[in-house]
């Protein structure tokens, strides 16, 4: 490759590239803006043939620069840098959120911690700027990377390749070991043994030589898979959806269960995870519990302290009914309209002006189900539609 002008080296695979890049700044703006320019094709919906005429790349180099330019299409709404960091497609899906990443740098700060098994970067580079960090990866090319992000944010990380479970560490060299480990995306069944490197062998190498332990785990991981982990287990949600699952492993001996919100600026924990209140009516308004509260196992503590009553629980939510108002509910809130049989449901929403309606329960056929009650609608407002005991639960949204 070739630019004229340029006086930065040229480069026959993606290690070459990563390797120039960070010995040549000039290099560096050069290739950012053709991944941009790519990216932006790319999102315009162009394909790779016409890319490479309209940029005027060859075969060679647009495939070298094409991961990373798909990917900033990926992660545009994960990193305020978006534009200038280097992932492959791999690091861009299981890559810690920036708003993520600042929370626990915040909640670990002041401490000495190793990444094992850091990608590219992006975890490391957010914990650094409270913490001391070094970062270990087996993969040359994601340590390239990391140093390149690391660059872009102005992080304080340090990054090695190598492997984070063949150490040589002195007693109390670090505080804290992090590991975000790899996992399958095509996997089922979500378990310790898939993840490498595994947390209880992390753990097995160095619980002598390191106080505390933090694993980022699959979100959905069943509490039973690791419950030879003690520690703290963190739901985090943000925007109303799982976002992480952490597991805070030290001297504590207990299981403590927590939820945490980041967009509502909201964190719940207990020991125990109390059941519900049962509910057997619908009352005046109805309470979603945030995600982080339902996956955390700890809604019915949180609700119970509310006085609310549970009338449904599904896969993904539970559903509670109270008779006053909740303003700084951690969740969403609904006022009831009507409980009406399923083949009075039209005609209610009719006389109610609605003209679009949201299922907010289990249906094997959904899109179908909404499409058909919808047909018979011409009304301006939107209502949310629940069930209870074969009934339909016609409701408002509040927030």
């Amino acid at each position: 490759m070739s630019d004229k002008g340029s006086s930065f080296r040229t480069f026959t695979n993606r290690r070459e590239l990563l390797e120039n890049i960070l010995k040549d700044d000039e290099m560096e703006k050069v290739i950012n803006k053709k991944i941009n320019d790519i990216s932006s094709l790319l999102a315009r919906g162009y394909q790779l043939r016409t890319i490479s005429k309209k940029l005027g790349l060859g075969k060679n180099e647009l495939g070298i620069l094409y991961d990373f330019a798909k990917t900033r299409n990926s992660i545009r709404h994960k990193y305020s840098k978006y534009d200038q960091v280097y992932m492959d497609t791999y690091s861009a899906s299981y890559s810690t959120p920036e708003n993520v990443a600042m929370y626990r740098a915040e909640r670990l700060k002041d401490k000495s911690i190793l990444d094992i098994g850091c990608g590219a970067g992006m975890a490391s580079i957010f914990l650094s700027m409270y913490s001391t960090v070094k970062g270990f990866d087996t993969n040359e090319e994601r340590v390239l990377m990391a140093r390149i992000n690391n660059k872009k944010y102005a992080g304080r990380a340090i990054f090695e390749n190598g492997d984070g479970t063949k150490l040589q560490l002195m007693e109390k060299e670090y505080d804290t070991i992090y590991s975000d480990p790899l996992r399958s995306s095509s996997s089922r069944e979500r378990s310790l043994e898939e993840l490498q490197p595994n947390p209880d062998h992390i753990m097995d190498i160095y619980r002598e030589k390191v106080r505390e332990f933090v694993f980022d785990l699959p979100p959905f991981l069943h509490p039973e898979r690791i419950k030879n982990i003690p520690g703290t287990l963190e739901y985090l949600s943000v925007d109303g959806d799982i976002s992480r699952l952490t597991l805070y492993s030290n001297n504590d001996n207990r299981r403590i269960f927590q939820a945490t919100s980041l967009t509502r600026n909201f964190s719940y924990m207990s020991d125990q995870r109390m059941k519900p209140q049962l509910g057997d009516r619908v009352m005046n308004y109805l309470f979603v519990p945030d995600a982080s509260l339902f996956y955390s196992g700890l809604h019915g503590n949180y609700c119970n302290e509310l006085d609310l009553k549970i009338i449904s629980e599904e896969k993904r939510k539970a559903l509670y009914t109270g008779d006053e108002l909740i303003q700084n509910f951690t969740g969403d809130i609904y006022e009831v309209i009507s409980v009406v049989d399923p083949d009075t449901l039209v005609e209610t929403l009719k006389t109610k002006n609605i003209g679009r309606v949201i299922l907010r329960y289990d249906s094997p056929d959904y899109y179908e189900e909404q499409s058909k009650i919808q047909s018979n609608l011409n009304g301006d407002d939107i209502s949310y539609i629940f069930s209870f005991k074969e009934r339909r639960i016609v409701c408002r949204k509040i927030n």
